[in-house]
């Protein structure tokens, strides 16, 4: 049989204080003094390897620091998850669209180290600075354009460089001329930093055009090409061209028309 023993009650009918199971302050200064303990040694630690190891050695030896700068090294998501298992015409139906430069600026090989100004072309308006979209493109014996396309649309993977110029004004020791260079650069390049010095190196020539009188050039040279990717070519005057010779080519990069001097990008299904 449970064995009960009865409580010690006082006047007031509430039990004594001292019969109360409470912490004791005790017990209060030892937590308190242990969870201190607890944040000196994290903290000490966290010290310890910001010292012991330089910044960047914890990363892999393919790897590079992390930060705003090379965000653009990234690769973008697909955004056409499935696409390939959706069924389709056969033989596919051809479609083409024109894709033009996302980046356009210039190096100049006179001044290594120049940058060229990025929104040369921005103004200001009522409701304040307007960037247009048109970029310029210059070419002479010293300033060459390099622009960008980046490879877009699901299945679109036959891109083509198309370069259309007009009859040729040039006067006598003058010739309009353009030597297109495939440059090895995937990623898209900081504008702000870009001059003959840190452009990328030439991989090959695509081509040269060469512009006459009286009648019309329509240039045009296909590229292989993925989703996403990111194509850089040069726009440059020839080097074969005779000593004193002035190369002088220059136009606004219009989307809405296609002359003169549209640069443009076309890609087809490969269904």
């Amino acid at each position: 049989m449970q064995q009960y023993r009865p409580l010690s009650i006082d006047e007031d009918g509430q039990e004594p204080f001292e019969n109360l199971n409470l912490p004791t302050r005790n017990s209060h200064t030892s937590y308190h003094s242990g969870v201190l303990w607890l944040c000196i040694a994290c903290t000490a630690v966290n010290v310890f390897i910001l010292l012991w190891y330089p910044r960047g050695s914890l990363c892999d030896g393919n790897s590079s620091p992390f930060n705003k700068k090379n965000i653009h090294t990234l690769r973008r998501p697909s955004q056409y998850v499935g696409f390939d298992t959706i069924p389709r015409s056969s033989p596919p139906i051809p479609r083409n669209f024109s894709n033009f430069p996302f980046a356009v600026a210039q190096i100049d090989e006179g001044e290594p180290h120049k940058v060229f100004e990025v929104n040369s072309m921005r103004f200001m308006a009522l409701s304040g600075t307007v960037y247009p979209e048109e970029r310029k493109v210059i070419i002479s014996n010293k300033v060459s354009t390099i622009m960008q396309f980046r490879a877009i649309d699901y299945g679109m993977e036959i891109c083509e460089l198309q370069i259309h110029l007009p009859p040729s004004s040039a006067s006598a020791g003058e010739i309009q001329a353009i030597s297109v260079y495939r440059l090895e650069s995937s990623a898209p390049l900081n504008l702000e930093r870009l001059s003959y010095k840190t452009s990328p190196q030439r991989l090959g020539r695509l081509g040269d055009i060469r512009s006459v009188p009286g009648d019309e050039t329509h240039w045009h040279r296909r590229i292989s090409c993925s989703l996403e990717d990111v194509l850089t070519v040069e726009l440059a005057c020839p080097q074969d061209i005779p000593t004193g010779t002035r190369c002088n080519l220059e136009w606004s990069q219009h989307k809405e028309e296609a002359n003169p001097g549209d640069f443009s990008e076309q890609s087809r299904y490969t269904w």
